[in-house]
């Protein structure tokens, strides 16, 4: 969207000037997304925006993407979705979107980030694991199957029979399918004479082809290398790092053929000279903010971390220290500290002579009650005694739009959709309904202008679905 057409509600400043930290408060509900969302329409500097809990993370950025009228790229860094020491591995399409991420975050793709407060504590492979082992292919490229296979053995790809999932791939003849973690759907590589003949996505459901096309990247499907040269690295460095029997260790003998059931994952250091931060992938000119409390949930996560470590001391094997696995998060804290992060939050904040505070014009809504019939009511007092003109109501699903279009059926008004943000602020005053999940509403009198959310109006919000892999 071009400059001219971007409507901005809350936020006209420019933060990329300010050489101090700063506070902002009175966001109330989604206007935090609103808020960040409208910060993009005046920087071209990457943001990262650390949050208390992963819940609150994803919420954040489908909340910023929703309101976000640039074409700027806005991506969440998935949670792990495992406690410390846990022997159960994480989901494959968790891992595969991390190395998305962290693929474009090298690539400097990504202009906003969302992580959990406790993603800055775990330590990832290293930055060049990524980066080297991503390699771009193209048609007409020289390249063999066995090339091919070595690459995706290194970049911890699984070989399977039909390729479904990410990280999985197949050779059949002078074919070769593969599920990068950098495309939405599965790649078929089709080799002439060891050279690419064409690449082509399908569907991993049908194994039809959806269109082709001339070059992608794959790039690691794993947080460890799988080649039989890495391997041995392991198990030389495992010997090394613990005193016991390595036979009686069943990672050791299971690393080749099964080492995510054998908890590999609490080892990953035992692969590589060095780990990596998630700050480490992040330019440094990055602006950071903090929603609420940071420092908190990272202290809170690192007892976490530590009281793990004591209840899970294993009888078959030994694990590595907390320090070896984690970062230490008085550091983290006073790194983040030291790069003049601004921080939010729906509260009002109090003035102080020490640091800058922006309190913004938004309001709760403050409906208070669980019937639904009294929220119809007072949404239109506040149209009546507010003079709010314009109403978006979020309605996720085709249900909820009927039930409200039919409470306000009694009324003059009309209900109309918005197919998105702008196109419900270019729209003339009145009442819509949107698709999208927005948690908690907010009120900005100055515009004339409230969004009510899906919490506000039902009690709860519909569950998220990471659309990338989901089925639909």
């Amino acid at each position: 969207m071009n400059k001219r057409s971007q409507i901005s509600l809350i936020n006209s400043q420019n933060w990329d000037t300010a050489s101090d930290s700063i506070k902002f408060g009175q966001l109330y509900g989604s206007s935090i997304g609103l808020a960040l969302a409208e910060n993009r329409m005046q920087t071209k500097v990457s943001s990262l925006v650390i949050c208390p809990n992963s819940e609150n993370a994803k919420i954040i950025a489908d909340e910023i993407s929703y309101f976000n009228q640039t074409d700027q790229v806005v991506e969440v860094f998935p949670d792990l979705e495992i406690l410390p020491y846990d022997l159960s591995p994480p989901r494959r399409d968790i891992i595969s979107k991390r190395s998305e991420i962290l693929h474009k975050l090298i690539k400097k793709e990504v202009n906003l980030l969302v992580l959990n407060a406790s993603s800055l504590l775990w330590k990832l492979p290293p930055r060049d694991f990524f980066d080297s082992l991503s390699q771009q292919i193209e048609v007409g490229q020289s390249l063999s199957i066995n090339k091919i296979k070595e690459i995706l053995k290194r970049s911890g790809f699984d070989r399977v029979a039909v390729v479904h999932d990410p990280g999985q791939y197949t050779v059949r003849g002078s074919i070769v399918d593969l599920y990068s973690p950098s495309e939405i759907h599965p790649i078929r590589i089709d080799l002439d004479d060891d050279h690419i003949d064409s690449i082509r996505l399908f569907d991993s459901a049908s194994q039809l082809t959806i269109k082709q096309i001339k070059s992608t990247w794959i790039i690691p499907a794993n947080q460890f290398p799988r080649d039989s040269k890495a391997i041995d690295l392991f198990k030389a460095n495992m010997r090394n790092h613990f005193e016991g029997n390595q036979m009686e260790w069943p990672l050791y003998n299971y690393i080749y053929d099964d080492p995510e059931n054998h908890g590999v994952y609490n080892y990953l250091p035992l692969f590589y000279n060095t780990m990596s931060s998630i700050l480490d992938f992040i330019d440094r000119s990055t602006r950071i903010f903090l929603i609420d409390d940071f420092s908190s949930s990272l202290l809170d996560f690192k007892h976490l971390i530590d009281q793990r470590f004591n209840d899970y001391q294993l009888d078959t094997q030994p694990i590595m220290q907390p320090n070896e696995l984690f970062f230490n998060a008085k550091k983290i804290i006073n790194e983040i500290n030291q790069k003049t992060p601004f921080t939010i939050q729906s509260e009002k904040f109090t003035s102080t002579n020490k640091q800058q505070v922006i309190n913004f014009d938004t309001q709760p809504l403050l409906l208070e009650t669980s019937d639904i019939s009294l929220i119809i009511d007072k949404i239109l007092l506040l149209i009546e005694k507010e003079s709010v003109s314009k109403v978006l109501i979020s309605a996720p699903t085709k249900k909820k739009q009927s039930l409200i279009k039919n409470y306000f059926k009694s009324t003059s008004l009309s209900i109309d959709m918005a197919k998105n943000w702008t196109d419900f602020l270019t729209q003339k005053d009145g009442i819509y309904l949107t698709e999208k999940i927005l948690g908690k509403g907010f009120l900005i009198k100055s515009q004339g202008l409230a969004v009510i959310g899906e919490i506000d109006l039902f009690g709860q919000q519909t569950k998220r679905i990471n659309k990338r892999y989901s089925s639909n």
